[in-house]
C-alpha cells in the first residue's frame, strides 16, 4: 500500500553545511497494521512522517501510495490525497483555536463536502470514547493542552481514510487517556494501516504489530524493493459541498476578527461615500449648468466693440483700444441674425443713478437691461406675472434686500425710483475748446411687477427695466442747454447717439439684445462665432458668468476625482494590507486547512466571504449614509453658495441606463475586494506547511 523507495530529505546546517534528516530509506508499509516508529530526538521520525503526508518535497527517491508517486502529484491532486487518504494527528494538535472543538473535528469531512449533520453525529461517537463530549461547544483556546490533543485525535479519526499518521498521540495525555487513545488506534489498525511515532516505547509496544528503528536518518529495517514503472493517477471524487462549509467558517472569522472587519468596514465605506458624492456632484453639476446658469433676465444682453492694437514704443507689450462701432458696421455683423437687436450703449448716463424707495436712498443694487418684457423667458417669474406695461422686475437678491433694510416681505406693487442728476459735456463747435455744459436729469418711480429667479451665482441685487421703454424716456428727456443752444430740440437720447466713437461717455460699444428667448443657444453661437472674429470684442455678463462657474465645476471636478483616485488608492492599500495581515496573522490556521486537504481556492473562499460580507454591509451603510449626506450638503452649499441642488447622486438612473451607478459600484467593489484578498494568497500558495505547522 505504502512503499518508501531511497528516500532522502537534507536540510541547511548553516550557510554551507548539510545534513539528511532522512537518509536512503526503503521500506514498505502492508494495507493495515499498527507500525511503531521510535528513535531519539533528531533521528527524523517526524520529517518521515511529513514526507509521507506530503508536508515536505523529497530531495531524492520515491513515496508511492498505492503505487502513486505523491512527490509527482498536482495540486488538485495532493489536496485529494491529504483529504482522502490519510488523517494526520499531530504533536502539537494543530488545532484552529478561535473554532470550537467539535466544528475542529467536523473540518476535514467538511472541506470534501460531507453535510454538517452527518460529520457532526460520526464525531459524537468519537467524543463519547475519548471523554470531551462536555468540551464540543467551547472555543479551543479555552481547553487544555491535553483536551486540545483529545480534539485533534478525534479530527483525525471522524474521516474514513485508508492510513492514519500520529506523531506523538498521547504526548499531551495522562495515562489513562494515553491508553484509550492507543487501543482506538489499535482497533483502528485492524482495518487501516497506522503509523505511530512516540517516546513512550512502553505504552506502545504492547499493541504495535510491527517496530521500526530510526537512527540518524536511516531506518535498521530497510527492504530492497523492486517497482515496476507506471503512470496510476487519483480518482478523484469529491462529493458536491451543498452546505458550502467555507461560508460557515467565514461567518466564525468574521466575529474572530472583529478590529480588522470594523476598520475595513469603515475605510471600504468612506470610499463607497465619496465615490457616490463625487458622483453626484458630477452628474448634478452637468444637470445644474444646463438648468440654472441661463436662468437670468438678461443673458441676452451684451456689449460689442471695435478693437485696435496699439503698440507701445520701445517696448514688446500691446494695448488694445475700444471704440465704438459704425452703425453700418454693425448692421454688417448681426444681419444673418433676426433674434438680434442693436441699441445704443447709455449706461454712462446711468453710472451713478440712486436708487430710493420711499424717499429713502437703497443700500445696494444695480440696472440691469432686457430688450423689453416680452423677449424674456416669462417661467423665471416667480412672484407676479408678466406684463407689457411699463414697470421693473427684482431679483431675489434684492427682494431679500427690500426685505433686510425694509422689512418688506411682499414687494409687489411697490415702487422705486431711478434717480439720476450729473452733469456732461457737449462739444458745440469741432474747432473750438469751449463745451457746453448740461446736466442729465432723471426722476422716475418704477412700480415693482414681479420677482425673478435666476442663476445665484454671484448673483447682485439687481432691478430689470425695459430698454426700449428707458429709450422711449430718453428720446422725451431734452438737453436743455444744447438744446437752446442749437434752437431744436436736442435729447439725451440724441446725445448719446451722436457721441465720438472713441468719447468715453459712449462707453466705445453699442448694446446688442436677444429679442425672443427662444433663440438662446443660437445666441451663444452667435457670441462664439463673433468673438472668432479679428478686432471685434464682444461682452456677455450671462455668458462670461456661465463659463466662469462652468471652469470652476470642471476644476472641482478633477480635483475630487483626484482626490477620490487618492482616497480608491488609500482604500485599496488599507485593505490589501488588512487582507495581508490578516492572512499573515493566520498564516498557521491556513496551514493547517491545507493539511487537512482544503485547496487553495477553497482557502481563498473563506477569507473572500468574509470580506464580502463586509462589503455588502459596507455597500448597504454607504447608500444610506451617502442619501443622508446628499440633502445636508446640498443645504450647506446653498446657504453658503446661493447655488441649489448641485449633488444629485444618480441611484436611479445613470447615462439613462436604470441603476447603472449602484451596479456599477457593486461590480467595482467586488473587484477591489477580490483583488486585494487573492493577491496574499496567491503569493503564499507554496506555503510551507511543515514548517508552519511545528512553529509555536
Amino acid at each position: 500500500m505504502l512503499k518508501l523507495i531511497d528516500i532522502s530529505k537534507k536540510y541547511l546546517r548553516n550557510s554551507k553545511d548539510t545534513f539528511y534528516a532522512v537518509n536512503k530509506i526503503n521500506y514498505e508499509f502492508k494495507e493495515k497494521g499498527m507500525y511503531f516508529i521510535y528513535g531519539k530526538s533528531g533521528s527524523g521520525k517526524s520529517t518521515l512522517l511529513n514526507l509521507i503526508a506530503g508536508y515536505e518535497k523529497l530531495d531524492e527517491g520515491q513515496i508511492l501510495f498505492e503505487d502513486i508517486d505523491i512527490s509527482k502529484l498536482k495540486s488538485k491532486e495532493i489536496n485529494y490525497y491529504r483529504n482522502q487518504c490519510f488523517s494526520m494527528i499531530f504533536q502539537n494538535y494543530n488545532v484552529i483555536e478561535e473554532l470550537s472543538a467539535i466544528d475542529n473535528i467536523v473540518v476535514k469531512e467538511s472541506i470534501n463536502g460531507i453535510s454538517y449533520k452527518t460529520s457532526y453525529e460520526k464525531a459524537n461517537d468519537i467524543l463519547d470514547k475519548l471523554n470531551i463530549n462536555h468540551i464540543k461547544n467551547k472555543k479551543c483556546y479555552e481547553l487544555s493542552g491535553g483536551e486540545k490533543q483529545r480534539v485533534a485525535i478525534a479530527r483525525s479519526l471522524v474521516n474514513d481514510v485508508k492510513m492514519i499518521l500520529a506523531d506523538e498521540p498521547t504526548g499531551a495525555l495522562d495515562e489513562e487517556n494515553s491508553l484509550i487513545v492507543i487501543q482506538m488506534l489499535k482497533e483502528i489498525s485492524k482495518e487501516k494501516l497506522v503509523i505511530v511515532i512516540s517516546h513512550n516505547y512502553d505504552l506502545i509496544m504492547p499493541y504495535t504489530d510491527y517496530v521500526l528503528h530510526l537512527e540518524d536518518g536511516k531506518l535498521k529495517e530497510n527492504h530492497n524493493l523492486i517497482i515496476s514503472q507506471n503512470n496510476k493517477k487519483f480518482k478523484i471524487s469529491r462529493k458536491t459541498n451543498k452546505e458550502k462549509f467555507f461560508l460557515k467558517y467565514a461567518i466564525k472569522k468574521l466575529k474572530n476578527n472583529k478590529i480588522k472587519n470594523i476598520l475595513l468596514f469603515i475605510s471600504s465605506s468612506f470610499c463607497l461615500v465619496v465615490l457616490l458624492l463625487i458622483s453626484g456632484f458630477i452628474n448634478g453639476s452637468s444637470d445644474f449648468i444646463l438648468k440654472n446658469t441661463t436662468k437670468r433676465f438678461d443673458y441676452g444682453l451684451s456689449t460689442i466693440s471695435k478693437v485696435e492694437e496699439i503698440q507701445i514704443d520701445n517696448s514688446f507689450l500691446k494695448l488694445n483700444r475700444l471704440e465704438k462701432l459704425d452703425e453700418s458696421e454693425l448692421k454688417n455683423i448681426i444681419k444673418d441674425y433676426h433674434f438680434i437687436d442693436y441699441e445704443i450703449n447709455c449706461s454712462k448716463l446711468f453710472e451713478n443713478s440712486r436708487l430710493l424707495f420711499n424717499d429713502e436712498l437703497i443700500n445696494s443694487g444695480t440696472l440691469s437691461y432686457v430688450y423689453n418684457f416680452s423677449s424674456v423667458d416669462s417661467s423665471l417669474i416667480i412672484e407676479g406675472e408678466n406684463s407689457f406695461d411699463e414697470g421693473i422686475y427684482i431679483n431675489n437678491a434684492f427682494k431679500e434686500k427690500l426685505k433686510q433694510q425694509f422689512n418688506i416681505d411682499n414687494p409687489l406693487g411697490q415702487y422705486i425710483t431711478i434717480n439720476v442728476k450729473e452733469e456732461f459735456n457737449f462739444k458745440a463747435d469741432t474747432t473750438s475748446d469751449e463745451d457746453i455744459k448740461d446736466i442729465f436729469v432723471f426722476d422716475k418711480k418704477y412700480m415693482i411687477k414681479g420677482v425673478v429667479d435666476e442663476f445665484s451665482f454671484l448673483s447682485v441685487p439687481k432691478i430689470y427695466l425695459s430698454y426700449q421703454d428707458l429709450m422711449a424716456s430718453l428720446q422725451n428727456n431734452l438737453c436743455i442747454n444744447v438744446s437752446n443752444f442749437l434752437n431744436q430740440d436736442y435729447s439725451w437720447y440724441d446725445y448719446i447717439y451722436n457721441l465720438d466713437n472713441n468719447d468715453k461717455n459712449s462707453s466705445y460699444s453699442h448694446f446688442l439684445f436677444l429679442n425672443n428667448y427662444l433663440y438662446l443657444d443660437e445666441f451663444e453661437n452667435f457670441i462664439n462665432n463673433i468673438n472668432n472674429l479679428e478686432n471685434i470684442e464682444i461682452t456677455c455678463d450671462g455668458f462670461i458668468l456661465k463659463n466662469t462657474f462652468n471652469d470652476i465645476i470642471e476644476a472641482l471636478k478633477i480635483g475630487l476625482v483626484i482626490f477620490f483616485v487618492l482616497v480608491i488608492i488609500g482604500t485599496i492599500l488599507i485593505i490589501g494590507l488588512s487582507s495581508y495581515s490578516n492572512f499573515a496573522f493566520q498564516k498557521r490556521n491556513n496551514a493547517i486547512y491545507l493539511s487537512l486537504g482544503m485547496s487553495n481556492e477553497q482557502l481563498f473562499s473563506i477569507y473572500i466571504y468574509e470580506n464580502v460580507f463586509v462589503l455588502i454591509v459596507s455597500l448597504i451603510s454607504s447608500f444610506i449614509f451617502a442619501s443622508i449626506l446628499n440633502p445636508l450638503i446640498n443645504w450647506m452649499i446653498n446657504r453658503f453658495f446661493n447655488i441649489e441642488n448641485i449633488i444629485q447622486i444618480p441611484f436611479l438612473s445613470f447615462l439613462n441606463v436604470p441603476f447603472l451607478l449602484p451596479i456599477l459600484i457593486i461590480l467595482i467593489s467586488l473587484f477591489v475586494m477580490f483583488f486585494t484578498t487573492y493577491i496574499p494568497i496567491y503569493f503564499s500558495r507554496n506555503i510551507n506547511i511543515r514548517k508552519e505547522l511545528q512553529e509555536e
